[in-house]
């Protein structure tokens, strides 16, 4: 008759050996999902900060383009009071000559 004690603990050591290297495995893919989380979020935060600066240059030249377009507005206004007065001026001008 044939001894098979051996087999159980041949069967436990493979066991064992089997779980240690889905434990490292299992390990392993979480410190590489961690790695890649960590990344990710360096990745949406230097996204956000672009976009934040993004938001304020824009803003900035919104606020440049409203200034000058008021000081456009106001030379255009002075322009055409010059206008209108070169125009009484003419007309009192002819008016007394003739």
């Amino acid at each position: 008759m044939a001894n098979f004690e051996w087999i159980g603990d041949f069967m436990k050591m493979f066991a064992d050996d089997a779980n240690v290297r889905e434990q490292r495995e299992a390990d392993e893919r979480r410190q590489t999902f961690d790695q890649v989380t960590r990344q990710g979020n360096r990745t949406v935060d230097f996204m956000q900060d672009m976009i934040r600066k993004q938001s304020d240059l824009a803003f900035q030249r919104k606020k440049e383009i409203r200034a000058d377009m008021k000081q456009l507005a106001a030379s255009e206004a002075r322009v055409a009071a010059l206008e209108q007065q070169l125009q009484d001026q003419d007309k009192f001008f002819y008016n007394n000559i003739i």
